[in-house]
């Protein structure tokens, strides 16, 4: 294979010419340690272990695929890691995709049941895992080869060492990439239902990193904070995966250090773009006192609705500008985003399409929706879902001549921004009309002492449902039922206003549960809902 001009000479970044260069994992690799050398692209957050430039990078890819071949792991086999957030963890997610092998990344705050069941359906040849998570790999179901990494310094160069003169291209016809060829499979985070097996091509993970790369003009000198997961998508594609297409620099974080320390770890390893989950960004939003002059360029936000105020007040108060997203595990991460100083810009959208995919918004009876009107968001592109794991009637039904049917309900404006409302599946049904929970929620900074809320439901056998809103106080605030329900009853509809308001405490939790992108898990508030709380017999206001 020919990597593409020789040094100096390298096509522009972002042009098509650019991206032309890498058809799968292992090309691009190869393609940025040639163009890149000996800078760094991983400065690790941790101490004792070498920053890892784009040469290593390769060498560490050309090691892994020798030890995985030695434990008779051939190329197509499926891979499973189980880290937080690590420099390891960067370079396994790297690596495993570059040796066309075909990784499963799970959350290590998985249960054991949990962890159990998806290694039962994805079979993989080896779990590779941290030490500290050795009690969540459960008994019974193992895959052939379980590796424990207590030393994740003392690992990597054991890789490296097996790298033999750390170039691809002497372990592999580097010239035979599919770009459809399995990549990963990502579990959704099940905030509405059981976690789903998106399986990922190459094209998929290229195509929308070089996107984002493109549409905010990241330069060679731009540096990445990974805040979110890296066993999800979010954490893999902007902040990993576009520092490697234009030569930037990037830090792997554990998600709970970067929400405790936001800032001190902004200001220590001075990325210039990040990507964190809207709830985060409102709690950073309410601590303004926290922060610290930064060379942010840009925070991209997104995986749940946001205020327009909120926006708006955290530009004003930290001069960062935040760019809204919106995509899906099955996108790969992001589907639309806000443009940097786009005169279309209205608070409270996700931003438009990117380039490599179209949005439709389809009415119930399949026809498309005109600007404005609210209909289902189907997405096709470059960036999709191959098909969901040993799930073809799932995958029938949500993948349609080409489109996917994300089940989120939104309008477009006539500039092309994107609304989402709510998700389809979140819709409740009251005596026969639709409520949308976001209506109600987004009512929630009015009822003063509620630090958090959703709207939820318990069966009631004449209506329907009978809506509950299940709060969490702030600190030191007490219950104002009566005056919240006056606020809710002055600005919703009659059958819109829950029934019941209900500590989450009473659910027996201490916090709305989440899932680790920051998602309320809406399914499992209706489960302890069901377990817990009965339909009342009359409106209690």
């Amino acid at each position: 294979m020919t990597l593409g001009p020789a040094a100096g000479s390298a096509p522009a970044l972002w042009s098509v010419a650019h991206r032309a260069r890498a058809a799968d994992m292992a090309q691009l690799v190869a393609v940025a340690a040639a163009d890149h050398g000996d800078r760094v692209f991983i400065q690790p957050a941790e101490r004792g272990i070498a920053p890892v430039t784009f040469r290593r990078l390769e060498a560490f890819a050309a090691g892994l695929d020798a030890y995985l071949e030695s434990l008779g792991v051939p190329r197509g086999a499926t891979v499973t890691t189980l880290f937080h957030n690590s420099t390891l963890a960067a370079l396994l997610f790297l690596g495993t995709l570059a040796g066309r092998r075909v990784l499963v990344p799970l959350n290590p705050k998985l249960g054991a049941g949990e962890i159990g069941g998806i290694l039962a359906r994805t079979a993989p040849a080896i779990l590779i895992h941290e030490a500290a998570a050795a009690s969540r790999v459960p008994d019974g179901v193992h895959p052939a080869h379980v590796v424990p990494v207590a030393d994740q310094g003392a690992f990597m160069e054991s890789i490296l060492a097996l790298g033999g003169d750390g170039r691809l291209s002497s372990r592999m016809d580097l010239a035979d990439a599919d770009p459809g060829r399995d990549a990963e499979i990502v579990f959704t985070s099940g905030s509405s239902g059981p976690p789903k097996g998106v399986v990922l091509p190459h094209r998929s993970l290229l195509s929308d990193s070089f996107a984002l790369g493109g549409w905010f003009g990241i330069g060679r000198e731009d540096t990445f904070l990974t805040a979110c997961p890296l066993f999800h998508n979010s954490g893999q594609v902007f902040t990993t995966l576009t520092p490697l297409w234009s030569g930037g620099r990037t830090t792997a974080v554990r998600s709970e250090v970067a929400m405790l320390r936001f800032w001190p770890t902004v200001a220590k390893f001075a990325p210039t773009w990040t990507l964190v989950v809207n709830a985060y960004m409102a709690l950073l939003a309410e601590r303004p006192q926290d922060a610290v002059p930064t060379g942010l360029k840009g925070l991209l936000s997104g995986g749940s609705r946001l205020d327009g105020e909120l926006i708006a007040r955290f530009e004003s108060a930290f001069s960062v500008p935040v760019h809204q997203v919106y995509g899906l595990t099955e996108t790969t991460s992001v589907a639309t985003v806000e443009a940097p100083n786009d005169p279309g810009r209205v608070l409270g959208s996700a931003g438009r399409t990117l380039p490599i995919c179209r949005i439709r918004i389809v009415a119930e009876d399949g026809t498309e929706q005109p600007v404005g009107e609210n209909g289902e968001v189907w997405i096709r592109g470059e960036n999709l879902l191959t098909r969901y794991h040993e799930d073809p009637d799932l995958t029938a039904r949500q993948i349609r001549d080409g489109w996917l049917r994300t089940g989120d309900i939104g309008h477009l404006d006539s500039s092309g921004n994107l609304f989402i409302v709510e998700r389809l599946d979140s819709m409740l049904f009251v005596g026969g009309e639709n409520v949308y929970p976001s209506e109600v929620e987004n009512l929630v900074p009015e009822l003063e002492g509620i630090e958090e809320a959703v709207l939820s439901h318990v069966p009631d056998p004449v209506m329907g449902s009978e809506l509950v809103l299940v709060y969490g106080l702030a600190e030191g605030a007490l219950p104002r039922t009566q005056d919240w329900l006056r606020v809710l009853r002055a600005k919703l509809s009659t059958f819109k206003v829950p029934k019941r308001l209900v500590p989450v405490t009473d659910l027996g939790i201490a916090g709305l549960p989440r899932a680790a992108n920051g998602k309320i898990l809406r399914r499992r508030v209706e489960e302890l809902l069901a377990e817990r709380v009965r339909p009342s017999e009359e409106d209690e206001g």
